[in-house]
């Protein structure tokens, strides 16, 4: 399976903070979390005009910690049905058999 994957970030010399995921995979599912745990004071202009403004608004679902977005994310690859995923932790979810061996692709698929 093939997942086309794409992510916004804030950059500097010390750290590198994850503003948002975004996964399709070749199935046609789709991911998509934004890290409420950001530090958006951080970000540089490019970033608070162009990526920022486009985010849903805060109340939105899609808004998680760093926790629950790997989670999540492993628990899309896995294709875990979601009637099952909270029955994991994070160890068990990711010991789960997969059916075959994912494949990443992005435009930056390596810096991403």
């Amino acid at each position: 399976m093939r997942y086309f994957i794409d992510l916004e970030f804030i950059e500097n010399a010390k750290t590198i903070d994850l503003i948002s995921i975004g996964i399709v995979a070749q199935d046609g599912r789709e991911f998509y979390a934004v890290n409420e745990e950001c530090n958006f004071s951080k970000a540089n202009y490019w970033v608070q005009e162009n990526v920022i403004p486009s985010l849903p608004v805060k109340n939105d679902p899609a808004w998680k910690t760093r926790d629950m977005i790997a989670f999540e994310v492993v628990a899309f690859i896995k294709q875990e049905p979601e009637s099952e995923l909270y029955h994991h932790t994070f160890g068990s979810l990711c010991n789960l058999p997969m059916d075959e061996k994912p494949e990443f692709w992005g435009e930056w698929c390596a810096y991403d």
